[in-house]
C-alpha cells in the first residue's frame, strides 16, 4: 500500500500514527494536521478534504510539520478529483501540473506537497487486495473493501453493475432521479478504472 499509494519504499508499518495534530502558532490560528505517519526516515503527511475548500492552508501545516519533525517529509492533499478546478482557482501560480498530471503545490522553502485523489485512494487498495503477495490480516481486508465501497459510491459517483442492471437493462422503468444520478455519470472513466481490477 504503501508503494502503490505514495510510493515510498517502506518494507514494514509505521512505527507511529497521528490523526488530527495540533500545532500552535504563535498569534495565529491553530494548524491541524489530519494524518502524520512516521516511519524509521520518512514522514508523511496526508491533509484530508472532502467538501472543505480552504486549500491555501495546507502549505502552512506542511511548514510546521518540518519546522517540528526532521524526517524526510512527503506531503499529500487528498481530495475529490471534481474539486479540481476549485483548487486550481485558490492556488492559482503555487499549483504546477506535471506531464503525467499529476498536480504539486509548490513551495520555496519546504517539500512540494502532491495532489492526490480520492480514486488514487480505492484504486491502491484494490490493487493490494487482488495483487498482494502475501496474506492479508482478514479484518484488515474486510475494512479495506467497505472503505472503498464508501469512497466509490459517495465520493466519486461509481454506480455498481445491479444499480445499471436494474434500472436500464432489465426494467427499462428507471425514476426520474435514477436517470439523474446515471447523468453523473463518467461512463469512459468508470469503465477504465473497473476494468484494471477485472482480471483480478
Amino acid at each position: 500500500m504503501n508503494k502503490e499509494l505514495f510510493a515510498i519504499e517502506a518494507n514494514s508499518a509505521p512505527k507511529s500514527v497521528k490523526r488530527e495534530k495540533c500545532f500552535s502558532v504563535e498569534e495565529e490560528a491553530k494548524r491541524r494536521a489530519d494524518i502524520l505517519l512516521y516511519y524509521e526516515d520518512i514522514g508523511v503527511s496526508i491533509e484530508v478534504k472532502l467538501d472543505d475548500l480552504h486549500y491555501a492552508k495546507t502549505s502552512h501545516t506542511a511548514s510546521l510539520i518540518e519546522d517540528t519533525d526532521q524526517r524526510n517529509w512527503r506531503h499529500f492533499l487528498l481530495l475529490p478529483k471534481s474539486h479540481k478546478s476549485d483548487l486550481k482557482s485558490v492556488l492559482g501560480d503555487m499549483l504546477e501540473e506535471k506531464t503525467d498530471h499529476q498536480l504539486i503545490i509548490r513551495s520555496e522553502k519546504y517539500c512540494d506537497i502532491e495532489v492526490l485523489y480520492w480514486k488514487n485512494v480505492s484504486r491502491a487498495l484494490r490493487r493490494t487486495i487482488l495483487f498482494h503477495d502475501n496474506k492479508l490480516d482478514p479484518h484488515w481486508e474486510a475494512s479495506a473493501y467497505l472503505f472503498i465501497a464508501l469512497i466509490e459510491q459517495k465520493v466519486c459517483d461509481l454506480y455498481s453493475q445491479p444499480f445499471v442492471e436494474r434500472n436500464f437493462v432489465e426494467s427499462g422503468e428507471a425514476t426520474y432521479s435514477d436517470i439523474q444520478r446515471i447523468r453523473s455519470i463518467e461512463v469512459d472513466s468508470q469503465l477504465k478504472y473497473l476494468s484494471e481490477f477485472a482480471g483480478g
